[in-house]
């Protein structure tokens, strides 16, 4: 519940990057973030929390596949659209080869969506059940956020594979 004055920890950190710099954002990664992090019950200190070497190790984790997954669906389904909007039109669509992939993935787009789309149902009811206590309904929200990186990371590999045929032709 916020107060006369409601600050947020992201707030926070920006003026912090702000008024220090790279230095500094790099120091309270180090000294603030990191240690807090190791102390929680939240979990463990991935390649994401440490500066330098989130920069180096390459590693797609489940937010950065998750927002790979809705960049790709849009494309996915945008080529679609505009195939359609274009033959409603009597205008010849010119289907080149990356159109054509885009549009190949245009079933699985909508299908992956509908599983996320269950997901998050989901995960409402889990937030809204009353008969669970705090320790189950994050148990079942982790639980969630898996089942939502699989998904995630099942349909970015169809497009990387598409991506991958288009390259060899």
């Amino acid at each position: 519940m916020g107060g006369a004055i409601d600050v947020s920890p992201g707030s926070i950190r920006n003026i912090v990057r702000n008024l220090t710099g790279g230095t500094g954002d790099f120091l309270t990664s180090v000294f603030v973030n990191i240690p807090s992090k190791m102390w929680s019950t939240e979990g463990e200190v991935g390649t994401r929390d440490v500066p330098v070497l989130k920069a180096f190790y390459g590693e797609v984790d489940e937010v950065t596949d998750s927002k790979l997954f809705y960049e790709r669906k849009a494309e996915v389904l945008e080529a679609a659209k505009q195939a359609a909007d274009r033959q409603k039109l009597g205008i010849e669509v010119d289907y080149d080869d990356e159109s054509r992939g885009l549009q190949s993935l245009g079933k699985a787009a909508k299908s992956y969506t509908k599983k996320m789309t269950e997901l998050r149902k989901k995960e409402l009811k889990v937030a809204e059940d009353t008969s669970l206590n705090e320790t189950q309904k994050k148990a079942d929200r982790k639980d969630i956020q898996k089942e939502r990186a699989q998904i995630a990371s099942e349909f970015n590999a169809l497009y990387y594979e598409m991506k991958k045929n288009l390259a060899r032709k």
